[in-house]
């Protein structure tokens, strides 16, 4: 006896993605290109530190960017514009203190920096900037889940109020997400998708995420 299809936008879209993917066949390695017999001449040494590689997100960052858009100008670092010379006199650094985070939770170290500068300049003790800590950062983290929640929620209102994605053609698209996920996904995947409570992050609730896996479903379907 199958179970009732949740009627909620948020709990649909998370049991798209929490259907179990079956396993794929590893496609096979292809074979490596026999080495050239013609070495190349070792370009000098000069000229390669000269060729430096995009670091792994800048490359990340190209993937996603529209081809039309420009890059930014880099702003002129030449020396002689309006930078200031050094004075020599150093300024006192604050001392670190040890702050502790509330339970589940964590202080990045540039935050931990700022509130040791910060304590330094108002000259308040670790004590009374451990209170501040203690108060705060619950107020902050539980604002911050809210407006995330909110927004993975409005993600899915759209999806459902979109003509081809949500209404009477939900279940299709939920199919073709399916079918996409299950020949070109993974676990991996699907818990990335998945909503914050189940270890994910919620995009899987975004309409042109949606539109996007529904149509390489659709594409997977027609293959065969």
């Amino acid at each position: 006896m199958n179970a009732p299809t949740p009627t909620d936008p948020l709990a649909r879209l998370a049991n798209t993605y929490a259907q179990t993917a079956p396993s794929s066949p590893t496609a096979a390695a292809p074979n490596p290109k026999p080495a050239s017999a013609i070495q190349q001449p070792q370009q000098p040494r000069q000229q390669q530190q000269q060729q430096q590689q995009p670091s792994a997100e800048e490359r990340l960052a190209r993937t996603y960017r529209d081809p039309d858009t420009k890059p930014e100008a880099k702003p002129d670092t030449k020396p002689g514009g309006d930078e200031r010379a050094p004075t020599g006199e150093k300024p006192t650094e604050a001392p670190a203190l040890d702050l502790k985070a509330p339970e589940g939770m964590a202080i990045a170290p540039e935050v931990a920096t700022t509130l040791s500068s910060l304590a330094h300049e108002l000259n308040i003790g670790g004590e009374a900037m451990q209170k501040l800590v203690d108060k705060v950062s619950p107020v902050l983290h539980q604002q911050t889940q809210s407006r995330v929640a909110a927004m993975i929620e409005g993600w899915a209102e759209e999806t459902f109020a979109d003509p081809d994605l949500g209404g009477e053609n939900f279940d299709a698209t939920a199919a073709s997400v399916m079918k996409a996920l299950s020949v070109y996904g993974s676990p991996e995947l699907r818990t990335l998708l998945s909503p914050p409570e189940n270890g994910g992050t919620g995009l899987g609730n975004h309409p042109a995420l949606v539109r996007f896996l529904a149509r390489v479903g659709q594409v997977a379907e027609h293959r065969g």
